[in-house]
């Protein structure tokens, strides 16, 4: 009689532990979306109206996770709207990384002048990765005219 009560309490203490493991693993991915999903959601309302730092949260969130190729409208929109010079770097950073990950330069001469624009304003702006990809594009001459004068006055107002 003691050994079917042992086994019927042990039936339920793991039927028990494997009913909680499950629902506490289903209630931290639950969670852990919906801690995310509205963040990123409200930096987004926020980055629309023009606020910088939730532009920067939201940065943050796409590295974090798999976002492909949504940062790009809400840099070109903050640059844009707010004049931030991380933000022109971003819409310039986030182009070329689609040819970093072909890796083949395939964009037009149009599209080339626009990304390297886009990179100008933030350097003229004080960006200092701006100022650093600018210098190495006018070191390197690659879509600019080779001026290595230039590219090493950039580098040396980054290192201030």
């Amino acid at each position: 009689m003691k050994t079917i009560f042992y086994i019927i309490n042990a039936g339920i203490i793991i039927f028990t532990f494997i009913f909680c493991y499950r629902y506490y693993e289903k209630d931290r991915i639950i969670t852990s979306y919906i801690e995310k999903t509205p963040a990123i959601e409200t930096f987004k309302k926020a980055a629309r109206k023009g606020d910088t730092l939730a532009y920067n949260k939201l940065k943050k969130a796409y590295k974090s996770e798999p976002y492909e190729g949504e940062l790009i409208y809400y840099s070109f929109l903050t640059a844009n709207k707010c004049q931030y010079p991380p933000a022109y770097y971003d819409v310039y950073y986030e182009l070329r990384h689609i040819e970093i990950l072909e890796k083949k330069d395939f964009f037009d001469k149009e599209l080339r002048t626009f990304m390297i624009e886009y990179l100008k304003k933030g350097a003229a702006l004080g960006d200092k990765n701006s100022k650093r990809e600018l210098a190495k594009l006018y070191m390197e001459g690659k879509f600019l005219p080779k001026d290595t004068i230039l590219g090493k006055k950039l580098i040396k107002e980054c290192s201030k």
